[in-house]
């Protein structure tokens, strides 16, 4: 039995009255609940490898690896009507590349410690009303690494299905996130998931609900950088696996490998350019 259900995103609240009705034998009601000053902490790791192959670079291709380790934090700072206000900040950021064999330091990274987003959630985990707080107390570059946050806030969060679920069924949720390529303006990332309550399992010794994910992933129209028009055409898919914990409403851990691939073009004072990019991400988030 499949069901279908639109698609906002992120974390939220669930009370549950003792004389709610029982759900049917092997059906289970996926929320997320808050208690006003719950903090969460999560170790986030993320390993991404980049190939930029462009008429424009001698030498293409181009290869870069990224990898992340941040420890981030989520506090409900008020509890609301079937959801809760969030603040989300990050406690240690661990960032290097490798770039043609030598070891950098991304730029700006170091300095997220220093701003927090706050947002309301819903108890199926759908996101509104983000602010970004401190900003002002980084550098351009962890600012415009802050801002993108911001926008992308939505993506870090499973959005539950509206009703209780047995295992086996489905949902679908289709979100549409703004995505920078290099300096160029926002374009908008559809991203859809196919999201199966497969049903409980033991996860590092807790019993949770286990949601498989089939993810699309599409990026395609037109944007600038410094008055250039360009044209991106990219394709992704990927899968993810989360573990979550239906007592205590929230997740336990979320693991998730996806690949984009596709091209950017444009024309710049009479010349035509072509960059190819292939990316390739592996995340793991896990409850401290």
């Amino acid at each position: 039995m499949t069901r279908i259900f639109a698609r906002p995103g992120l974390t939220a609240i669930l009370c549950l009255s003792m004389y709610a009705p029982a759900l049917p034998a092997g059906q289970v009601e996926l929320r997320y609940k808050f208690a006003e000053g719950q903090k969460l902490s999560y170790r986030m790791t993320q390993e991404q490898d980049m190939e930029v192959t462009s008429s424009m670079i001698p030498g293409s291709p181009q290869k870069l690896a990224t990898r992340l380790e941040v420890d981030m934090y989520q506090k409900v700072l008020a509890g609301r009507k079937g959801g809760a206000r969030v603040e989300v900040g990050f406690e240690r950021v661990d960032a290097r590349a490798q770039f043609a064999g030598n070891s950098i330091p991304v730029p700006g990274m170091d300095e997220i410690t220093r701003v927090r987003l706050e947002l309301d959630m819903t108890d199926r985990g759908e996101t509104s009303k983000v602010e970004l707080h401190d900003a002002d107390k980084v550098g351009p570059q962890a600012r415009q690494i802050a801002h993108d946050m911001k926008k992308s806030i939505a993506q870090f969060t499973l959005v539950l299905p509206d009703e209780p679920i047995e295992p086996g069924e489905t949902w679908s949720v289709t979100q549409e996130i703004p995505a920078r390529l290099g300096g160029a303006k926002d374009l908008m990332m559809k991203v859809e998931s196919t999201n199966k309550f497969v049903g409980m399992e033991k996860q590092r010794g807790k019993r949770a609900a286990r949601i498989d994910t089939k993810l699309k992933i599409s990026l395609h129209g037109k944007t600038e950088q410094m008055g250039t028009p360009m044209k991106a055409d990219m394709d992704g898919s990927g899968s993810q696996t989360s573990w979550f914990l239906v007592k205590q409403g929230h997740m336990l851990r979320v693991k998730a490998e996806f690949e984009i691939e596709g091209a950017v073009t444009g024309s710049s004072q009479g010349t035509s350019f072509s960059t190819r990019y292939k990316i390739g991400t592996k995340v793991d988030m896990n409850l401290k």
